[in-house]
């Protein structure tokens, strides 16, 4: 209790110290001496300055205010700065959204590109295992299929069972299929009554 009483009392000094030097500060200013002449001049104004002549117009020509203390002088430099500011940021805003679709579209050619690579790839080995079988042509494996450009390397007859077109080259039965809008031939076990 004896500490809150000692804090009060020192809270209301404090206090009471500054509200008494600023009055003192207000009261020089008002003879025209501001803090530094607290014991001169006794009317409202300084002996020497503008005021002398009765016009503060007449001696003085109007200041600006500074550049960047609010007012409406530094207002347009502001505005500006913030323009340049906010044209800046969408300007890196646009470079990075076109950055982007740039990445986006070379990640998608670069995709196609290896699609259109593994395909190619694929379909020559299947080329080149399609004219491998037709030489071994006992040994091939039903459903296993070759693509027409091997077949044609092939010597084979057609035959017709029940309406269902064959093809017999040497010991193995092929019958045509679409594979990808290409035409191939699958090996198929022989029609029944070969």
């Amino acid at each position: 209790m004896k500490h809150r009483t000692l804090l009060q009392i020192l809270t209301f000094a404090s206090v009471a110290l500054f509200v008494g030097v600023q009055s003192m500060d207000v009261d020089a200013r008002g003879r025209g001496g501001g803090a530094r002449g607290m014991g001169g001049g006794g009317g409202g104004f300084a002996r020497s300055g503008p005021a002398r002549g009765g016009s503060f117009a007449a001696h003085s020509a109007p200041r600006a205010a500074p550049r960047g203390y609010g007012g409406q002088a530094g207002r347009p430099d502001r505005v500006g700065s913030r323009q340049d500011a906010l044209g800046d940021r969408r300007d890196d805003r646009r470079d990075y959204r076109d950055d982007v679709r740039g990445d986006r579209q070379d990640y998608r050619d670069h995709v196609r590109d290896d699609r259109r690579d593994y395909y190619d790839d694929r379909y020559d080995r299947w080329d080149d295992w399609g004219r491998g079988a037709a030489v071994v042509a006992g040994a091939a494996i039903v459903g296993s299929a070759i693509s027409a450009a091997a077949y044609d390397d092939l010597d084979c007859t057609t035959v017709v069972v029940d309406g269902v077109s064959y093809s017999r080259c040497g010991g193995t039965w092929y019958r045509p299929a679409y594979s990808g809008g290409d035409v191939t031939y699958v090996v198929v076990d022989p029609p029944p009554g070969y």
